[in-house]
């Protein structure tokens, strides 16, 4: 996100560069009285040199220098105290979500992106668009799909509670600050992250969804813009929370008690957890290309030991997936220009390199599994599906012009129906065979309405897909055949 500093605070300025400007105009002086003299004319210097001997007085000089800290100070404050999230003071006074009754909410404690039975053929054959909602700020990142209700989180610090049916608004909660991750829903608690790469000191915060009031938070030195993930072992919770460039953090969910905390490099990708084991990647910071290196960790559920550490030849900027023995990462840069990009497989026990796919571009979306297929999508919107048992890609599909980069949106599985979902940055919406990666659909708004910039993945539900973008526009597409395996009531 692009800082704006008001104009007046440029005006301040000013004064401290006179020194620098006035020097050059004494020089400039000097040059002209030369050139003059070689033509027998004689200039008054005494004006530049009286003002130099007055600029270079101790009294002068100590002065400006005081000045240029003091403004220099107020620039730094200004974008510190910018750039920090919304005092709770603040979102207790402005959220307004209010009671809803002792409802009870289905949990949504992380983004599933493992599928493990779908043998039936494609169930599809054209969908349109036959609802919408436009909300204040742009949407970011999947809604979350509980019960009857959709959560939705904006760029201006709303999350929105929906109704599925018919995306009628029911109530919003108020944090301030860009809603970066998809919500989740714990235990009846409308969970949340926030913030951008200048955030820091961001905030995880836990609504409660009966009575609309922010009930607990817990505070990281950095942004909370990655997924949180819930998970459990050994009958105790964790909340593992990836904190940017603090690192990750596990958490007790229910004390708000910090179990411990690593640092390896810059996390944005959430965690993925199988037993004991806790894989995460790391990223470069925003504008370095070699301060950090990337790396892809498995840590220690319980106390966080670094179990086994393998380095990548680019970031990591999402939630690593599982498929049989192996973990896999995809990897590209996304704030400095690069041309690395793929995916890259680890026995989940030892760490050791087990396969791997070179793509064009930066893989920057999240990996999903099929059965033993990999699906993940390049920044240039190329999908494509790496076979775990043949350690070979067994299809690419490109979704359209491959010299525009910038897809972030990850591929989304729909099980009702066997077919990927798809949601292109500025070309509309795809369904693809998973088997072959043949396009059986695409879906395109007219020119008066446009496709907006868009990086949220679709959300499958049975009833259809729920797709947001960029200008605060909730799409519901409702496809064209009844699905295998659902019935509807």
């Amino acid at each position: 996100m692009e800082e704006l500093i008001p104009s007046n605070v440029h005006l301040l300025i000013i004064p401290t560069i006179l020194i620098p400007l006035t020097i050059l105009g004494v020089g400039i002086s000097v040059v002209a009285t030369f050139i003059a003299g070689l033509f027998g004319i004689k200039l008054k210097a005494e004006g530049p040199k009286q003002l130099l001997e007055l600029l270079l007085r101790p009294r002068f000089i100590i002065s400006a220098l005081v000045l240029n800290g003091i403004i220099w100070a107020g620039i730094w404050a200004y974008k510190y105290v910018d750039n920090m999230p919304v005092f709770i003071t603040n979102i207790h006074k402005r959220n307004t979500a209010g009671s809803i009754g002792n409802k009870i909410y289905d949990n949504v404690p992380e983004r599933i992106n493992i599928f493990k039975d779908s043998s039936m053929e494609p169930n599809f054959s054209q969908f349109s668009a036959s609802g919408d909602i436009v909300l204040d700020g742009g949407i970011f990142r999947a809604p979350a799909m509980s019960g009857k209700s959709l959560f939705v989180g904006t760029t201006h610090g709303w999350v929105y509670e929906l109704e599925r049916e018919s995306l009628k608004e029911l109530r919003k909660f108020y944090v301030g600050t860009f809603v970066t991750p998809a919500p989740l829903i714990w235990n009846n608690y409308l969970v949340l992250g926030e913030g951008v790469h200048t955030t820091h000191h961001a905030r995880i915060y836990f609504f409660n969804l009966n009575d609309g009031k922010l009930e607990k938070h817990f505070t990281t030195q950095g942004h909370t813009e990655g997924q949180s993930t819930f998970a459990t072992l050994n009958g105790e919770d964790r909340l593992f929370v990836v904190a940017g460039g603090d690192g990750v953090y596990a958490i007790d969910p229910n004390t708000m008690e910090e179990k411990w905390h690593r640092v390896d490099g810059h996390n944005d990708g959430s965690v993925i957890v199988e037993d004991k084991y806790v894989f995460v990647g790391t990223g470069r910071e925003k504008g370095d290309a070699k301060k950090y290196r990337s790396y892809a960790l498995a840590y220690d559920f319980m106390n966080g030991e670094t179990l086994w550490k393998r380095e990548l030849p680019a970031g990591v900027w999402m939630k690593p997936t599982i498929a049989g023995d192996h973990v896999c990462f995809v990897y590209g840069e996304v704030y400095f220009e690069s041309e690395i990009g793929g995916i890259q497989c680890f026995n989940k026990a030892d760490g050791r390199p087990t396969m791997g796919h070179r793509s064009l571009a930066g893989a920057v979306s999240i990996p999903l599994t099929i059965n033993d297929n990999v699906v993940f999508a390049d920044a240039t919107g190329e999908i494509c599906s790496l076979n775990t048992n043949t350690a070979r890609v067994d299809w690419c599909q490109k979704t359209h012009d491959p010299q525009k980069q910038g897809n972030y949106s990850p591929v989304s599985y729909d099980p009702y129906r066997n077919v990927l979902v798809y949601s292109s940055l500025k070309n509309g919406l795809y369904a693809l065979n998973p088997t072959n990666g043949k396009i059986l659909g695409h879906w395109l708004p007219s020119e008066d309405e446009k496709w907006q910039t868009s990086y949220a993945s679709p959300l499958v539900a049975p009833e259809g897909w729920y797709i947001g973008d960029m200008k605060g526009r909730l799409r519901f597409f409702r496809p064209g055949q009844k699905m295998l395996g659902y019935k509807e009531k």
